[in-house]
C-alpha cells in the first residue's frame, strides 16, 4: 500500500457517503475499494472478482438512473486508484 493509494481510498470513501447508493451498494463498492487497496497485485482471482463486483454495482446505478455515466467511471476511476500499478509492457527485444 502506498500513499497515493490510500489517500484514493479515504477520497472513494468520503465519496461514496455523499452519491445515492444503497446501503448494499455501498458496502460493495467500499469492500472492493478496501481489497483493491490491500491487492498486492492486479493479477489475482480475488481482483478480478472485485473488479467485476465494481462494474456491475455502478452499471446498475446507472440503469435505475441514480448516477450519471460520467459519475459511475469516476467512481471507478478512484476504486482502480486504490489498487497497485500495473507493471508496464515492456516489448521484448528479439
Amino acid at each position: 500500500m502506498t500513499r497515493t493509494r490510500y489517500n484514493a481510498y479515504r477520497y472513494l470513501r468520503s465519496s461514496l457517503d455523499l452519491a445515492d447508493f444503497t446501503q448494499s451498494e455501498r458496502e460493495l463498492l467500499m469492500d472492493a475499494a478496501e481489497g483493491f487497496l490491500l491487492a498486492e497485485s492486479l493479477d489475482t482471482e480475488e481482483v478480478v472478482e472485485l473488479g467485476l463486483t465494481v462494474a456491475v454495482t455502478l452499471d446498475g446505478v446507472v440503469e435505475s438512473g441514480r448516477m450519471s455515466r460520467w459519475a459511475a467511471d469516476h467512481a471507478r476511476a478512484w476504486i482502480d486508484a486504490c489498487g497497485p500499478t500495473p507493471a508496464p509492457q515492456i516489448a521484448a527485444l528479439v
